[in-house]
């Protein structure tokens, strides 16, 4: 689980990395940029650790919530116990062959019981990162493409 959480963790920290380094090169004098990127990575920790402790917080709900009834929907009582203790090699790759499913409705609930709350903390970290590099550059509409004159086909006329 503690992988499972790094990685949901983690691919909500690249997002904001994506999101941050072109305004960090663009809004941010190249003597000041590693300072800058210094106390941005600080708040990009703290939007990590705090992403990571609310994933983590909804596991033992969404594990009840989900797994449970998910389980008991495609085993036995009987099954379940042979899960348990390892006895019976058929209930064994029956598990196994299903675990990856289970995981992933797990994996949806988990992350569909956190957005909110990760969402809310992307605008948090946003605001601060705002206030580290400063606003998005505005953008300004490419030039239109001025069309070429037509070559001449005419000689010109000697005088």
């Amino acid at each position: 689980m503690d992988r499972l959480v790094a990685s949901l963790a983690s691919g909500t920290t690249q997002d904001m990395i994506n999101n941050w380094q072109p305004r960090l090169l663009a809004n941010v004098a190249k003597p000041q940029q590693a300072k800058v990127s210094a106390d941005l990575n600080k708040e990009l920790q703290k939007y990590a650790d705090e992403v990571s402790k609310i994933i983590r917080s909804k596991l033992p709900q969404v594990g009840t919530d989900a797994l449970v009834p998910l389980y008991m929907e495609r085993f036995t009582l009987e099954e379940l116990k042979q899960i348990a203790t390892f006895l019976e090699a058929p209930a064994i790759k029956k598990y196994q062959s299903i675990a990856p499913e289970l995981g992933s409705i797990f994996t949806g609930k988990l992350v569909e019981a956190s957005r909110a709350e990760v969402i809310a903390k992307a605008k948090l970290f946003d605001e601060a990162a705002t206030r580290i590099v400063g606003p998005a550059p505005a953008l300004t509409p490419a030039p239109a493409a001025q069309p070429k004159p037509a070559a001449s086909t005419a000689k010109p006329t000697k005088k």
